[in-house]
């Protein structure tokens, strides 16, 4: 299996054939031309619909950042298992805290 498309991901507008605005998530290839990922249709879509298929278009478009951001997690994670099993009893509350800021780092950034 391939790997996913890279990102970054953006939401736009598009008209289709008849005229409908439906919301596209897509990416820019580096030839410049405009891809698809994903088609949130708007046929007879009421206000409320047209606002949760924006949000859907928004999460979805995040996808790849992440996917990043999860990897990210995880190698700190495995820092903070590889610290506390290597930690002796003198130094623990030290490296338990160095473990954690770790993880609140990469948690930090999977915020921005």
């Amino acid at each position: 299996m391939n790997a996913h498309t890279p990102g970054p991901w953006h939401v736009r507008q598009q008209e289709d054939d008849n005229g409908l605005k439906n919301t596209v998530v897509g990416f820019i290839h580096e030839s410049g031309s405009k891809l698809g990922i994903a088609t949130i249709w708007r046929k007879n879509a009421t206000s409320e619909a047209k606002a949760e298929q924006e949000a859907n278009a928004a999460l979805i478009a995040l996808a790849p950042q992440l996917l990043a951001q999860r990897n990210e997690l995880r190698s700190a994670l495995d820092e903070i298992r590889n610290t506390l099993a290597n930690a002796k009893p003198v130094d623990y509350k030290r490296d338990c805290y160095t473990a954690l800021s770790i993880a609140c780092h990469a948690l930090e950034n999977s915020t921005k």
